[in-house]
């Protein structure tokens, strides 16, 4: 299974953080308490991550709190809500595209292993459950990412069908990557 990188957990902190102050500025309480919980949780294990790496257990779970969170809030003071949204949903759209950084691999070497089906499933889950609130409430910055993250998601799921077997060569995404 694929390992999840300290730097993508940063940037995973500091987007929930971006949605967090978005949440905050449309007066959403979902979206702001999912969020908050992620940034708790994203801060959890960065700092498990860093005490793993380099036994970094002094003031850890501070410290991250600490250097990552003014930026968002930042943000949350000089950024109209139609820019932080913005900012949010194209952070989303990226991290969604980072993810797909394991295509190269699996294409080459056609192991099953280089896509990480655990964020997979997770990410394929989280934007069909996000996607359809985002239509309900009407929203466009949060339905854009939710998109980004089903297609992403179903790139990598039928790159994992094609690694072990269960898809032909010829199908046309493998073909177009």
């Amino acid at each position: 299974m694929k390992s999840v990188s300290g730097a993508y957990l940063l940037v995973m902190l500091q987007q929930c953080a971006v949605w967090t102050v978005y949440a905050i500025r449309i007066h959403d309480p979902e979206v702001l308490v999912m969020n908050a919980l992620a940034v708790g949780i994203n801060a959890i294990f960065l700092s498990l991550f860093l005490y793993v790496q380099w036994q970094f257990a002094r003031y850890g779970f501070m410290t991250i709190v600490l250097l990552s969170m003014p930026l968002p809030f930042l943000v949350h003071l000089f950024m109209t809500t139609s820019h932080i949204g913005l900012l949010a949903t194209m952070g989303s759209i990226i991290t969604y595209a980072v993810s797909l950084d394991s295509v190269s691999l699996t294409l080459k070497s056609r192991d099953p292993d280089t896509v990480n089906m655990l964020l997979v499933v997770a990410a394929t889950i989280n934007g069909a459950i996000w996607g359809v609130y985002a239509i309900l409430i009407g929203d466009l910055y949060i339905f854009l990412p939710n998109v980004a993250a089903l297609a992403s998601s179903s790139i990598q799921i039928h790159l994992y069908w094609w690694s072990k077997g269960d898809m032909d060569s010829t199908h046309w995404l493998i073909q177009y990557l």
